[in-house]
């Protein structure tokens, strides 16, 4: 792996790793990421996955936690020495502890999105093995307070001896308080004060004979000494020991909690590393996701072909970036040209900083069309070397260090080489620089050049090994476009640059005539290829905005034709809903006058009646207008007849808008069709057939009668209830059949399998009538006489189909 100081310093690489460092959460992880190494391909193209990974997450709104760790390095060093850890080391260790478990279970699950992180940092043995280290944390967090003292808690003895040296504090302060109310007048003040951690009294210099007791100072002027009465000292030799007791009592219990941590060492130091490699890969994916950055498709080292690549921290700085596609293979040179401050630098620096990205694991700002392997290193001459301390010129530095680059060059190396051979005499330069650059072609390298060197230019025209691109430049608007063009040279257009930043035009105009003829016409093919191409980007551009308003305007004609149909369509569904409503009013009225007929006999002026009824709905039914009609679609014309209509012959339902099989055989006018995988009952004439006649199906039968069934052999013992149960006593035979069919026909519409029919003992007519009604019928599967405890024969079961 190449990756040279220089080049680093050239690329602004350690700039990137500030980025990074300060999208890290905890300081440990910061530090890190500002010295993230060059890996090998394999171990960079790893890393790029677990990145794309949390990307992932983080796009999809689902943030892994902030990781605020900071480095327990130094406490961990004391924990192997088997050295005593402050609390400030506990409480640290247990933070990152803490932070290792937290961000292990957040991997654990969501390992569906992030499964090579959670193989990685979850412990071989499985989440389980994350317990011992949160209880660890655990134990170590609830032996202290919020401000980082041990609690009283902490053990079962620290307590007591803390509230016992609290109680002696406060008896010696109230005794002290009352010796000083009595003997004020051998005080300075009535304060109690405290002299070597000792409680003692201002005592007046010339009075301190009178209180015995021991001096333990005196104030800066003599005037006062510092005075614990005699009486007092008792007490405060045991204050002393008991705070003497307190203090073994929690150095005990800071060596405790030390053998905690010292017995889940191993752990510990995992989880710590983990935790930070963990944060710095987070920190890569934040980077990454405020870049625009992706993962390139995979491509031997030296292989760079970049789409929509962008100067990472152009994009980091808030700049516009024109966004430009850059294609260098092993084994030849892109010449780049154009005019000065025309973006040729950055593209060098474009390239370079995305195949350093690509070795540290990190994903580039790019498109993911992208080719790009990664570089096993990375070789720049950028920027100016001339050292007076050194003793070399601007262009002596230059060669120095391209002689280490040739000798560096090779297979899977990236070679970036900014205005070779300038400085020196153009003619020789120009020489030099092609030798160069033949021999870095030779070696197997990937390289990219910048020149103002036409003899370079007419080169690489040859496709030898050199390819010509050049940097736009806006004639006529004197600034250049930032756009990298492949195939073409690029003028350096330096005498209109000149004119632009304040060149008197005479003096633009004399250099313009004293450029060699075949100079000056080279240029004004450049800038007029330039011009051409200037426009037929821009007349294309209008194209594909013209193409995309048409789209859009399709589009919006597309969506308005469909709104239209589905408004025709439903005002048609709600037409033909109120047809039906009204056919089946009128089918109800007509049963109504039937009914009539036989209660009554044919009387004529029933009869009268019932016609005039009838030419009533038809008068309304043709009132609506053709689309009431019920005629079926184009091709299904046809009424069907009855006997048209065997098992499997294809119809059009009207009411349904849709083509099914006929699946029972006509009965009273009425069938049942499959259309789909729904079954419907309707009426012949709401049937319509092919306009010609189509052949019946095969396997158009005649359906077997629906057979009785033995109580006794009966599979199914359904239970009867007012739902179910249809009563017809005190009914005519006919009136009875009547009822019985629109009784089945709600029973099919509510999806009721079985149902009673209470017809009672009577003379058995009543009985005879149903059942063999029931035995013909197209509804009922099957029938049987009643149970005991259903009613006996004077009810009868039925299971329709």
């Amino acid at each position: 792996m190449i990756f040279p100081e220089k080049t680093l310093h050239d690329l602004e690489w350690p700039r990137l790793l500030e980025h990074l460092s300060q999208r890290c959460t905890g300081s440990a992880a910061a530090q890190a990421s500002l010295h993230l190494p060059f890996l090998p391909p394999e171990r960079a193209w790893k890393r790029l996955a677990l990145v794309a990974e949390l990307m992932e997450c983080i796009r999809k709104g689902d943030p892994p936690p902030p990781l605020p760790a900071d480095s327990i390095s130094q406490w961990l060093a004391l924990v192997r020495g088997e050295g005593a850890i402050p609390a400030e080391g506990l409480l640290a260790i247990a933070t990152d502890v803490r932070l290792f478990v937290a961000v292990a279970r957040y991997l654990d699950a969501r390992r569906d999105v992030c499964p090579g992180n959670a193989a990685l940092v979850i412990p071989a043995s499985g989440p389980q093995a994350l317990v011992p280290l949160a209880r660890l944390a655990s134990e170590i967090e609830g032996s202290f307070e919020p401000d980082g003292t041990l609690s009283d808690f902490a053990s079962p003895e620290l307590g007591p001896l803390r509230r016992k040296a609290a109680s002696l504090r406060s008896g010696i302060l109230t005794r002290l308080e009352r010796m000083a109310e009595a003997e004020q007048d051998l005080l300075q003040d009535r304060s109690v004060t405290m002299r070597g951690d000792r409680y003692v009294l201002p005592v007046r210099a010339d009075a301190h004979r009178r209180l015995p007791g021991i001096v333990h100072g005196a104030s800066g002027s003599g005037a006062t000494v510092f005075l614990e009465p005699e009486e007092m000292v008792g007490l405060g030799n045991d204050l002393m020991l008991a705070r003497e007791e307190i203090l073994r009592e929690e150095a005990r219990i800071l060596r405790a909690l030390g053998e905690a941590v010292r017995d889940l060492l191993p752990e510990v130091t995992g989880a710590f590393e983990s935790l930070v490699e963990t944060e710095v890969r987070i920190a890569s994916a934040r980077l990454a996701t405020d870049l625009g950055a992706a993962l390139p498709i995979r491509a031997d080292s030296g292989i760079a072909d970049l789409v929509a690549a962008r100067h990472p921290l152009l994009v980091l700085s808030g700049v516009h970036v024109v966004p430009s596609r850059i294609e260098v293979t092993p084994g030849e040179c892109l010449v780049v040209s154009g005019p000065n401050a025309g973006g040729k630098t950055v593209v060098l620096k474009t390239v370079g900083l995305c195949g350093l990205m690509l070795a540290a694991g990190l994903p580039a700002p790019l498109d993911p069309t992208s080719r790009l392997g990664v570089p096993t290193g990375v070789l720049t001459d950028i920027g100016d070397e001339q050292s007076l301390v050194k003793n070399l010129s601007t262009f002596s530095a230059h060669m120095t260090n391209i002689a280490a680059i040739l000798g560096s060059a090779g297979p899977g190396v990236i070679v970036l080489l900014d205005e070779l051979s300038a400085g020196t005499d153009p003619i020789e330069g120009a020489a030099l620089a092609e030798a160069i650059l033949e021999d870095m072609c030779a070696r197997g390298a990937s390289a990219l050049c910048t020149t103002h060197f036409d003899a370079l230019k007419a080169r690489a025209q040859d496709g030898r090994g050199f390819v010509n691109a050049a940097v736009g430049f806006d004639v006529e608007a004197l600034s250049p476009t930032f756009e990298l063009r492949r195939g073409t040279p690029g003028s350096s257009s330096a005498l209109a640059i000149a004119g632009r930043f304040g060149i008197f035009p005479v003096l633009v105009e004399r250099a313009r005539a004293l450029l060699p003829d075949g100079i000056r016409d080279l240029t004004r093919v450049i800038e007029s290829l330039e011009q051409e191409r200037r426009k037929a980007a821009f007349e294309k551009t209008a194209l594909t905005e013209e193409r995309r308003a048409l789209a859009a305007l399709a589009e919006r004609h597309k969506e308005e034709l469909a709104r239209l149909k589905a408004r025709q369509d439903r005002i048609i569904e709600e037409e033909a809903a109120a047809l039906w409503a009204s056919i089946r009013a009128a089918r109800e009225k007509v049963r109504d006058a039937e009914t009539r007929l036989r209660r009554r006999g044919t009387d004529a002026s029933v009869v009268r009646d019932v016609r005039k009824t009838v030419n009533q709905i038809a008068e309304e039914i043709d009132s609506r207008g053709p689309s009431a009609g019920g005629k079926g679609e184009a091709g299904w014309d046809r009424v069907p007849r009855a006997e048209d209509l065997a098992l499997g012959v294809k119809v059009h339902v009207i009411p349904l808008r849709g083509t099914g099989v006929v699946d029972t055989v006509p009965k009273g006018g009425k069938l049942f069709v499959r259309v789909g995988g729904a079954r419907a009952r309707v009426c012949v004439d709401e049937l319509r057939l092919p306009s010609e006649p189509a052949p019946a199906a095969r396997s158009a039968v005649a359906r077997k009668p629906a057979p009785k069934v033995d109580r006794n052999t009966a599979e199914e013992h359904p239970i009867r209830t007012s739902d179910n149960t249809l009563d017809l006593r005190g009914m005519t035979s006919d009136e009875a059949v009547a009822a019985t069919e629109a009784f089945l026909d709600r029973a099919l519409r509510d999806g009721t399998g079985t149902v009673f029919v209470l017809h009672g003992f009577g003379t058995g007519a009543l009985l005879k009538a149903v059942r063999a009604y029931l035995g013909s019928s197209a509804y009922v599967e099957k029938w049987r006489p009643g149970e005991p405890d259903e009613g006996g024969d004077g009810i009868t079961a039925a299971w329709l189909r």
